[in-house]
C-alpha cells in the first residue's frame, strides 16, 4: 500500500521515515521490501549507532515476521561485497 505521502518519501530516499510509517501502519510486506533498497551502512535517524537494515530487522522481529533471518543474511552478504 503506497499512499501519496509514502511514495514521495520513497522517492526522496527517506527510508528511516518510511520504515516508521510502514511499521505504524502495520504494512509488514512493504517494510520487508525496504531491505532491498536501503543502502548498506545507512544509519537510523533515531539512533545513529544503529544501522537502518538492523532497525528494520528488529521491527519485523517484534511483530513476528519470520523473514528476519533472511534479512540479516542479505545484510551480511551485502556488507561482504
Amino acid at each position: 500500500m503506497h499512499t501519496p505521502h509514502s511514495h514521495d518519501t520513497l522517492q526522496s530516499k527517506q527510508y528511516a521515515k518510511l520504515s516508521d510509517c510502514y511499521y505504524r501502519l502495520g504494512d509488514w510486506n512493504a517494510l520487508s521490501r525496504l531491505v532491498s533498497v536501503v543502502p548498506v551502512g545507512m544509519t537510523s535517524e533515531k539512533d545513529p549507532a544503529l544501522l537502518l537494515l538492523l532497525d528494520l530487522a528488529q521491527k519485523l522481529e517484534a511483530v513476528g515476521v519470520h523473514q528476519v533471518m533472511y534479512m540479516i543474511h542479505v545484510l551480511e552478504v551485502r556488507i561482504e561485497e
